[in-house]
């Protein structure tokens, strides 16, 4: 989907400057707009070969088969912060 910043926005994705256009996955772009940090240009190019057009052979598919993707987790180890040892205090 492709939007275009209203404010500078950096993340772990990347650093977004205001008047950019970026093409943006969904969810980000859905976040974005509706916090009004971004309006919408239009669906990318890329999205839109992505879509496959329906099938005309009548195929049958069960539950169990899915949709044949997947998505994995990634799971990050929380941040913690530790404060250093303070140095020993010198005699005069």
């Amino acid at each position: 989907m492709k939007i275009r910043m209203k404010t500078l926005a950096a993340g772990p994705s990347g650093v977004f400057k205001a008047g950019q256009e970026r093409d943006v996955d969904e969810k980000t772009a859905k976040a974005l707009l509706d916090g009004g940090y971004a309006e919408y240009v239009g669906r990318s190019p890329i999205a839109a070969e992505e879509i496959a057009p329906p099938s005309t052979e009548d195929e049958e598919t069960t539950e169990d088969e899915g949709s044949g993707e997947s998505e994995a987790a990634v799971v990050q180890a929380p941040e913690t912060a530790v404060m250093p040892k303070p140095r020993p205090r010198s005699k005069r």
